[in-house]
């Protein structure tokens, strides 16, 4: 049986988490024992795991990644909060030389920072593994503190919008055996910034079975947007600027103007949420 380790931050609501919900339904289990270790052991879609999966012990300094810094230096890990401390001081000395859309999306560049000066001090996995798939970005934990024959890093994002130490970046990148974009559009944004890793990009669309969509389908029936006889227009995601949820609010107002009956939800939370609703108002 061969055994696979899989790590990522949590199980929040989110695109990548419920792709990596799928992907753990998919597994054969009587073929791979599967370890799932989560930074921090939260988040809404934590009842949509297989019980086959093997979920491993929450790690305090992980875990710490998505606390608050006052929530970190209480619980005694002042190392952790200096280096967290220290990467936002930089990323912001650095922020003042880019443009305001390159600023808005320096949250990649922060976690970047912090796992750049903060990786030495994360405990190493003691068990060897066969095959270790980082799914979340940044892919430091697997690359530096994992022993496997293979490792494979997931790509969920356009890389040509996010602001990195490209040079810092790549060097974790080239750690792995493969580099799993989730469609090809997604691997030809990320070799127009890394053309040397082409030879280990595969593609692996998300994999979420029918029966697995079906059955998610049947959980609830929800009323809040109840038909009145006009357009009704859904949207879910994160709030930020990449996703451009903002310009959704020009749209229906161009499309109220010209006389249609339209009301667009927006389902989500992020940074750009009150930028949203001051949008909408």
């Amino acid at each position: 049986m061969k055994n696979i380790l899989i790590t990522a931050y949590s199980m929040d609501i989110g695109g990548i988490e419920r792709s990596l919900a799928g992907l753990l339904n998919a597994f054969d289990y009587e073929k791979y024992n599967v370890d799932l270790l989560l930074f921090s052991q939260k988040g809404e879609f934590l009842s949509l795991l297989p019980q086959q999966c093997n979920v491993l012990p929450e790690v305090p300094r992980l875990a710490s990644l998505l606390k608050p810094i006052k929530e970190v230096i209480v619980s005694g890990n002042l190392l952790l909060a200096g280096m967290r401390l220290f990467s936002k001081v930089r990323v912001n000395r650095r922020a003042k030389s880019l443009s305001e859309d390159q600023r808005k999306e320096m949250s990649y560049g922060l976690l970047q920072a912090y796992w750049d000066n903060s990786v030495r001090l994360m405990p190493k996995q003691r068990k060897e593994y066969d095959v270790a798939f980082s799914f979340m970005w940044p892919h430091h934990y697997v690359a530096k503190k994992v022993k496997a024959k293979m490792k494979v890093a997931w790509i969920h994002t356009d890389y040509t919008m996010t602001v990195l130490n490209n040079i810092n970046d790549e060097k974790i990148w080239k750690v792995f055996n493969k580099i799993a974009a989730v469609s090809d559009e997604c691997g030809k944004a990320f070799l127009s910034v890394y053309p040397s890793l082409r030879g280990k990009l595969v593609t692996i669309e998300n994999i979420l079975s029918t029966e697995f969509v079906h059955s998610q389908s049947l959980e609830f029936a929800p009323d809040d947007m109840p038909a009145d006889g006009g357009i009704r227009l859904l949207s879910i995601g994160r709030f930020c600027y990449a996703k451009a949820f903002d310009f959704a609010t020009e749209v229906c107002r161009q499309l109220l103007d010209e006389g249609l009956q339209v009301k667009w939800y927006l389902i989500g939370y992020g940074s750009d949420e009150t930028l949203i609703r001051k949008k909408i108002r």
